[in-house]
């Protein structure tokens, strides 16, 4: 039995020397090869051949997908290495390919308003133009994703979706790797965005045609490393992160995010966020925060809804939990913060329903407990100079707020934020206060108060 595998070896061997002179002598066999099988037009300027008994591999050398004329060049990238299954490929008496590996592609995927996809001019969705480029782009490109494997390396895209209205984005210095089991699929990829420090690392695992984004299910994970705030900027498309007269200059943010993937939308989003170095300034005031370093975890959720109203699309509802905040030697510490956004005029969760408009969209912000012998930077630099000098300084207030909250009525969520109306409510417990003016020193006072423009 040896002996025969080492004869079999020995002759898959010869012949695959022979077949290597052939095809580099005969490129235009490999060009036919493709053109048959993926229905592509491809010329490359040269082929080299690499000889193994399992898996012997085509390097083809500035490749070029061209139009049905043979006049333009759809698509370029510096080297394909296309690897056969040898044994696959004698069993079924055609090529079988293993793996495609591509390098230094440079494309623009786009998304139109109609929700189609394109790379450049070219459909990718099934509903086509007509055109036979399209056409047989569209084929190709199908044909592409269903091998068993794929891997792009030192390639760069340009993201650009008119459907969402999302800023372009360029996804450059990417490595992604594809694997199709079936209707099973694997993807990993690693980027970096806009040429800037920011690396993604990305990691997608889910059943469904690979065509049919909305009938995905599945898993996915993703870390984002030096975020900064123009980056973050871009993908929102906003000028500034404003809300009144506070507005974030500088920060830098780290997470990861787990979620699930049902009929293509994503459920159950949970991470870890991390902020250093962040900056706030307040205009009035010409002060700013220095925010050393923020870290929670995280919960999002989209389409909120209760029994009386229906789920609206723009609802989103975020959690965060375990919050400690670093400032200077300082440490503030937090168990829950929750922040709604809704365009129902009603707090499920409080009860508290402000004097505003319906029309007027919400957001609605929880905290479970906060201690004021920590807040003090905060205070200093969110309330007016004249109450924390002549005021918080003195009474110096020790005691906690537990179960607050802010239900705050919006002109809109564009940039910079303006609020329009609003309504507080808290509960105070084991208030002390030092005396001032008049006003007698106060111990252990405790109640529930309520706040809005209307009452005082």
């Amino acid at each position: 039995l040896v002996i025969s595998v080492i004869v079999l070896s020995a002759l898959i061997l010869s012949g695959l020397r022979g077949a290597a002179l052939y095809i580099e002598s005969h490129p235009e066999k490999v060009e036919a090869l493709l053109e048959r099988s993926a229905g592509l037009k491809t010329r490359f300027n040269k082929i080299d051949v690499e000889i193994s008994p399992l898996f012997p591999a085509l390097y083809l050398q500035d490749v070029a997908i061209i139009n049905e004329s043979g006049t333009e060049a759809l698509l370029k990238l510096d080297q394909a290495k296309i690897e056969l299954n040898v044994w696959r490929s004698l069993i079924q008496g055609q090529p079988i390919i293993k793996a495609f590996k591509l390098q230094g592609i440079s494309a623009i995927f786009r998304r139109d308003p109609e929700g189609r996809f394109f790379i450049g001019d070219l459909s990718l969705s099934e509903r086509q133009t007509g055109k036979s480029d399209e056409l047989n782009f569209s084929k190709g490109f199908l044909y592409f994703l269903a091998q068993p494997e794929i891997q792009i390396t030192q390639s760069e895209f340009y993201i650009v979706d008119q459907l969402n209205e999302i800023p372009t984005m360029l996804f450059n210095d990417i490595n992604i790797k594809l694997q199709n089991q079936h209707n099973r699929h694997q993807i990993t990829a690693e980027v970096t965005l806009n040429n800037t420090d920011t690396r993604v690392d990305f990691r997608l695992d889910f059943s469904g045609k690979m065509q049919q984004i909305k009938k995905w299910d599945g898993s996915i994970f993703a870390q984002v490393e030096y975020l900064r705030d123009e980056t973050f900027l871009h993908l929102l498309g906003e000028d500034v992160l404003q809300v009144e007269n506070f507005k974030v200059t500088d920060f830098n943010l780290n997470t990861q995010v787990w979620a699930h993937i049902s009929q293509g939308s994503l459920h159950n989003i949970r991470g870890d966020l991390r902020l250093r170095d962040t900056s706030l300034f307040r205009e009035d005031e010409d002060d700013v925060l220095l925010i050393d370093e923020l870290s929670t975890h995280i919960k999002i959720e989209r389409g909120l809804s209760n029994e009386q109203e229906p789920a609206q699309s723009d609802d989103w509802n975020f959690d965060l939990n375990n919050i400690l905040c670093e400032i200077g030697a300082r440490e503030l510490s937090l168990s829950r913060i929750n922040i709604q956004y809704s365009a129902a005029n009603e707090c499920t969760e409080c009860g508290v329903t402000p004097a505003a408009e319906p029309a007027k969209p919400q957001l609605l912000i929880y905290i479970d407990s906060l201690d004021f012998s920590k807040t003090a930077p905060f205070v200093h630099f969110f309330s007016p100079v004249e109450f924390h000098e002549q005021l918080y300084r003195v009474i110096k207030p020790r005691g906690q707020m537990k179960d607050s909250y802010a239900v705050l009525s919006l002109e809109s969520l564009d940039m910079p934020i303006n609020i329009v109306d609003y309504q507080l409510q808290t509960s105070l417990h084991q208030i002390g206060l030092n005396a001032i003016n008049k006003i007698p020193e106060i111990r252990n006072f405790s109640a529930d108060v309520q706040i809005n423009p209307q009452s005082g």
